[in-house]
């Protein structure tokens, strides 16, 4: 979290910088301190770090504490083996690259694609950058990938196999054609994982030995990947 790049945007005061930095170097489990001892401690009121929070964009208290555990969390070791800290080691690995990427097509042309279930995370995705006046399209017309609109299309393929024949045929023919590439696929073994250029594996897909009535987290954790993602390209400061 960078204080200062959040003062110049909000306008914070320096009592308001001073309950950040609080916050930020408080020892573990900071969700575990309320309101009113964290108020006490920095001289304050609760009012006033209810307003800070409004002020920096969030419903409340616990909402801002949430998104502080998190900043700080990216600049540890995480050691916890389980789905969030998992989640914070991908967004780590793939972050720089999918900033990259985003930066690059701003104002080009996004192709996002995806089959069943997939469709649907990929119509999500589609009107998640629309709103945000990205020239987006959730569509499979194979003329936007030719070599044509190389530097010109960058496409998003969702895939749980990576080994579905259509997908397997656009992300080749994507490939050759030198469109970038990012791929959220569920099988680390999928033989078009090399064609990426940003492959994003969500390594739980279980082909064969996967216990009847399993829960599928694959779309879900998805969603929660790129909505980080997304998050982080659309708060970074202006170069």
């Amino acid at each position: 979290m960078n204080i200062e790049h959040l003062s110049d945007k909000h306008q914070l005061d320096n009592l308001e910088k001073e309950i950040l930095m609080y916050f930020l170097s408080h020892p573990e489990p900071i969700n575990k301190l309320g309101i009113r001892v964290a108020a006490k401690e920095n001289n304050t009121s609760a009012a006033t770090i209810m307003k800070l929070a409004k002020k920096l964009g969030f419903e409340g208290y616990t909402d801002m504490i949430y998104h502080i555990m998190y900043s700080k969390n990216k600049e540890l070791n995480f050691n916890v083996p389980d789905l969030s800290s998992e989640m914070q080691y991908q967004l780590l690995e793939c972050q720089n690259k999918f900033q990259e990427l985003f930066t690059k097509y701003k104002d080009k042309q996004i192709v996002i694609f995806g089959l069943g279930f997939s469709k649907l995370v990929a119509d999500y995705i589609n009107e998640k950058l629309l709103i945000q006046d990205f020239n987006s399209t959730s569509n499979t017309h194979l003329q936007l990938l030719s070599k044509h609109f190389k530097e010109r299309i960058l496409l998003i393929i969702i895939s749980q196999s990576g080994e579905t024949p259509r997908v397997v045929e656009i992300l080749k023919n994507a490939h050759q054609n030198e469109i970038d590439i990012i791929s959220f696929l569920g099988n680390p073994n999928s033989p078009v994982l090399n064609y990426s250029s940003l492959p994003i594996v969500i390594n739980r897909y279980k082909k064969l030995d996967q216990p009847k009535h399993t829960p599928n987290t694959f779309f879900a954790e998805i969603l929660l990947l790129f909505e980080h993602l997304f998050s982080d390209f659309l708060n970074q400061p202006p170069n």
